[in-house]
């Protein structure tokens, strides 16, 4: 894996002190334990975390999404989504063939 350590609005010295690091183009670690992320495949997105392992109820507990089946941040709760049976699709709910969950 070709991680590099990255700069921007977070400087290299904290990030090197919170083991900060690229994964799929995102920033990784922080609140989250670097293994633990590793391990449930989550990564950063507009600062949330996120990925297809989180449980439904945590995503719920922490704010999380679905957007292209990627947990991120949004309008539409997944409980209600889920319920509704609708989709996300150009930031629009509507329905696909692609389950929200």
């Amino acid at each position: 894996m070709r991680n590099k350590l990255v700069g921007g609005r977070v400087p290299v010295g904290e990030a090197l002190e919170r083991g900060l690091f690229l994964l799929r183009n995102k920033l990784l670690g922080g609140r989250v334990p670097v293994g633990e992320a590793l391990e449930r495949g989550l990564f950063l997105w507009r600062n949330k975390v996120l990925g297809g392992r989180v449980p439904v109820r945590e995503a719920l507990d922490r704010g999380l999404f679905l957007w292209r089946n990627k947990l991120v941040g949004g309008r539409v709760p997944v409980g209600e989504a889920l319920e509704r049976g609708l989709f996300l699709l150009r930031n629009k709910l509507v329905g696909g063939r692609v389950p929200v969950g």
